[in-house]
Order: C-alpha cells, then sequence, then structure tokens
C-alpha cells in the first residue's frame, strides 16, 4: 500500500514539474513582465521600509503598478505561471529584472545610509522636547516676575 502511494506522488510531481502551461491569451510580453516585476519588487520595498505611507492612503502597491501598465490580475498570474513552467525562461525574465535594477543603481548612485541617531546627535524629538522645556521655563519666569509698576 505505502509503495502504491510513493508512486502515485512521484507521479504527481513529475507531471506538476513538466511544463504544461499553454501560453495566455492575453500574454505579457518579456520585457513589459520584467518592467512590471522591478516595478513591484521597487514599490514592494518601500512599503516595506515605510508601511504608514500606504497605510495612510490607502493604497495597494500591486494594484497601483498593475494599473499603470494596464494588466489586470489574472493576465499578470496567468502571465507569471507560464514564465514559472520553464526554468530557463524564468531565469531570463530575472535576468532581465536584476539587469534594470543594476541600471537604476548606475543611473541614481548608492543609496545613503540612514542618518545616525547616536547618542551626540540627538533626534528631531529631543530636539522638540528641549524646545518645549525652554519655552515652559520662559512661561515660568514671566509670570513669576514682579509685576511692572
Amino acid at each position: 500500500m505505502k509503495k502504491n502511494l510513493l508512486i502515485a506522488m512521484a507521479g504527481l510531481l513529475l507531471a506538476a514539474c513538466r511544463d504544461t502551461a499553454s501560453k495566455p491569451d492575453r500574454f505579457i510580453e518579456e520585457d513589459k513582465m520584467a518592467t512590471i516585476l522591478y516595478d513591484l519588487y521597487v514599490i514592494e520595498g518601500i512599503r516595506q521600509s515605510n508601511p504608514s505611507s500606504f497605510l495612510e492612503r490607502h493604497l495597494e502597491p500591486s494594484t497601483y503598478v498593475l494599473k499603470k501598465y494596464g494588466v489586470d490580475s489574472l493576465q499578470f498570474v496567468e502571465s507569471d505561471h507560464w514564465y514559472a513552467a520553464d526554468t530557463d525562461r524564468y531565469k531570463n525574465l530575472y535576468k532581465k529584472v536584476l539587469d534594470k535594477v543594476q541600471d537604476a543603481k548606475k543611473k541614481n548612485g548608492p543609496i545613503a545610509p540612514a542618518p545616525s541617531t547616536s547618542a551626540t546627535q540627538p533626534t528631531e524629538i529631543e530636539k522638540l522636547k528641549a524646545l518645549k522645556r525652554r519655552v515652559r521655563e520662559a512661561n515660568r519666569a514671566a509670570n513669576s516676575a514682579p509685576p511692572k509698576e
């Protein structure tokens, strides 16, 4: 019984690995697909580093990118499935995405590190707190001064 189950599972696995995906009717060409994937990764990186900016505006990055290229989600998924069905084809697609990343790095230069918030450099919040303390002290001093005659 176990042997038959293992043979059946191996058969299913082999069938799943074969290139059974047919090219979709509304196929996305490789260059356009690479550009869409690049934009999706860039905007997802932005969302990961600053999620509140997307939450406050009720933005869904993938919806925005697909709309930008006039592609609906089903068209994207079907095309992605077709590319993924062949590892060499998928590798070519992602090579184009990586080429776009390298081009962007050359064009935009290196990414600057985040500003330091070390003990010697006060943060904006600390600066605001210090300003509030000075205002409070100035108000106390003005209120406790003897009245002018």
